[in-house]
C-alpha cells in the first residue's frame, strides 16, 4: 500500500513541544513558589492553556480560510463582470468591428456578423501564408 506524505506530523511535533514547555513552565513556577495555586489548579491551568492555544489555532485557520474564500469570490466576480461586458459588446457587434479594424477591414452595408467574421478569418489566413 502506498504511504502518504503526512505533513500534519510537523504540527503534532510542534504542538507536543508547546505542551511540554507549558507544563514545565507551570511546574517550575509552582515548585519555585511564584505560583500560589494548588496542584489541581495547576493541572486545570495546563488544560486551560492548551485549550486557549487550540482555540487560537482554530481562529487562525478560519481567518486563512475566509481570506482565501474572499479572494476567490473577488476574482470570480471580476471574471464574471468581464464576461458580461464582452457579451454586451458582442450583442452589438462591436467586438467584430474592433477586430476588423485591426486588419484594416470595415463592415460593408448590410453585412451580417457571420460574413464579417468569415472575411476577418480569411484575412488572417492570408496574412499567415504570406
Amino acid at each position: 500500500m502506498k504511504e502518504r506524505n503526512n505533513t500534519s506530523r510537523i504540527f503534532d511535533r510542534v504542538w507536543a513541544v508547546i505542551a511540554a514547555l507549558a507544563a514545565l513552565l507551570l511546574l517550575f513556577c509552582k515548585m519555585s513558589g511564584r505560583l500560589a495555586w494548588s496542584w489541581p489548579g495547576v493541572a486545570l491551568g495546563y488544560v486551560g492553556i492548551m485549550c486557549a492555544l487550540m482555540f487560537c489555532c482554530v481562529l487562525l485557520a478560519n481567518a486563512v480560510i475566509l481570506a482565501c474564500k474572499l479572494h476567490r469570490w473577488n476574482r470570480t466576480r471580476r471574471v464574471v463582470n468581464r464576461i458580461r461586458k464582452d457579451f454586451k459588446l458582442l450583442a452589438h457587434g462591436e467586438v467584430l468591428d474592433k477586430a476588423a479594424g485591426r486588419y484594416n477591414l470595415s463592415r460593408k452595408p448590410r453585412e451580417t456578423d457571420k460574413a464579417l467574421r468569415e472575411r476577418i478569418l480569411k484575412t488572417i489566413k492570408e496574412a499567415r501564408t504570406t
